[in-house]
């Protein structure tokens, strides 16, 4: 199924021709996941295919929690920045709202401080490495990109296809 998202009048094609598959790469995004959720009890998560589903609500915004810098290399369709959503919390109240970093370390932990305060915000599960190791698409500020940016060379857990930058 293709999932479309236009936002700020622009579209975006969440998913495409996936590629190949790493399914030890996958896991270990999985795994370093789960290994920090405790760091985030409270935090309600939605996995990548079920952002993308939700996205064809046109009732989504991605928040993106990462720095200017990884996001400068690729982010998901739409998104926004942390600052840009502290900003203006009410233009975002009657959207579903989903914050992403590179495995959902950095997102979740600022999805529980948001939660403490009753900002709903779902954290991606497995972040922007499990979004396009299930076939989602990112983008550059140009067009769409298969650039990653991961916070080391122990973070390289992109699927084939894409290249890591640190």
């Amino acid at each position: 199924m293709l999932a479309i998202l236009v936002a700020g009048g622009l579209v975006y094609y969440l998913t495409g021709s996936q590629h190949a598959l790493d399914s030890k790469k996958y896991e270990k995004v999985l795994t370093l996941y789960m290994s920090h959720k405790k760091k985030f009890p409270d935090v309600q998560e939605v996995s990548p295919r079920e952002a993308m589903e939700l996205a064809n609500t046109g009732k989504v915004v991605f928040i993106d929690i990462r720095n200017a810098n990884e996001q400068s290399v690729s982010r998901l369709p739409g998104a926004i920045t942390i600052d840009r959503f502290l900003q203006d919390l009410a233009a975002y109240q009657n959207f579903i709202k989903i914050g992403y970093a590179t495995i959902g370390l950095r997102s979740g932990i600022i999805a529980q401080e948001l939660h403490q305060k009753e900002v709903p915000l779902y954290n991606l599960q497995g972040g922007l490495l499990a979004w396009v190791h299930a076939g989602g698409k990112v983008y550059n500020k140009e067009a769409e990109t298969h650039r990653i940016h991961v916070y080391d060379r122990k973070w390289d857990l992109v699927p084939d296809g894409y290249d890591a930058v640190w």
